[in-house]
């Protein structure tokens, strides 16, 4: 062992190793390591790509990210907006892609084949990102919901998180849209426990919060903020990495 001294900072405090540089860093690496997330996008056929010219999912990650006060990332991106061939041969079409408990998709033989082919083929096991797919249909058929969250898609012997969000979730009044949907996801995720968001009470049970400034609430808009008490079941999603 060398008997060169090598010094680091860990918090306010100088630590001093007796070994190489790379013990060093992985030990520094993994002091300052924080839990995150990690996401994938999809554009699927007439999808806004942008959003005042800067690219609509890393925006909208951005966004959900500092709403939340975690790390999200985006580790993917899958482009089939202008009609790619991918998406006309597996007979996808956003009506196909219903904001419901899930049966729809569930049932949905083309849509589990192209996202099992075409989404996830190099998913880790057991999944643990979140998929948001981007359609090109400004609602969902009720003429009144931007985005849902499918928590726990069962799907080749495992258990999905998908997002899919409309276009209309790309106007400025309506920002808040992923980092709602991604709530939901997060708190759908968290071992032994319900999905329910922790703020909700008698008047606005379940899902949602009912402080109508909190992303939570429904609608969402533009809204920023998230509670102590939302974030702290958030990190303990199964989902979460460090």
């Amino acid at each position: 062992m060398s008997e060169d001294k090598i010094t680091g900072v860990c918090g306010n405090e100088e630590i001093t190793f007796d070994d190489s540089p790379d013990i060093v860093h992985h030990i520094l690496y993994s002091a300052n390591q924080k839990p995150y997330f990690e996401v994938v996008a999809t554009f699927l056929p007439g999808a806004t790509l942008t959003i005042n010219g800067l690219p609509r999912a890393e925006e909208d990650i951005k966004w959900a990210s500092s709403c939340w006060g975690i790390d999200i990332r985006l580790v993917s991106y899958n482009d089939f907006s202008g009609g790619d061939q991918t998406v006309v041969d597996s007979r996808i079409t956003d009506s196909d892609l219903q904001c419901d408990s899930g049966s729809t998709l569930s049932k949905n033989e083309d849509f589990k084949k192209f996202f099992r082919e075409y989404i996830i083929p190099d998913e880790p096991t057991p999944p643990t990102r979140i998929y948001i797919l981007y359609i090109g249909s400004d609602v969902f058929p009720n003429k009144q919901t931007i985005g849902c969250a499918h928590h726990n898609f069962s799907l080749n012997n495992y258990r999905y998180q998908i997002i899919i969000i409309s276009d209309d979730a790309a106007k400025s009044w309506n920002k808040s849209a992923c980092a709602h949907e991604l709530g939901h996801i997060f708190f759908g995720t968290v071992p032994q426990q319900s999905n329910d968001d922790p703020t909700s009470n008698k008047n606005h049970p379940n899902a949602h919060s009912p402080n109508s400034n909190n992303v939570m609430y429904s609608p969402s808009g533009e809204n920023q903020i998230i509670t102590d008490e939302q974030r702290s079941k958030a990190l303990k999603s199964r989902l979460i990495r460090r």
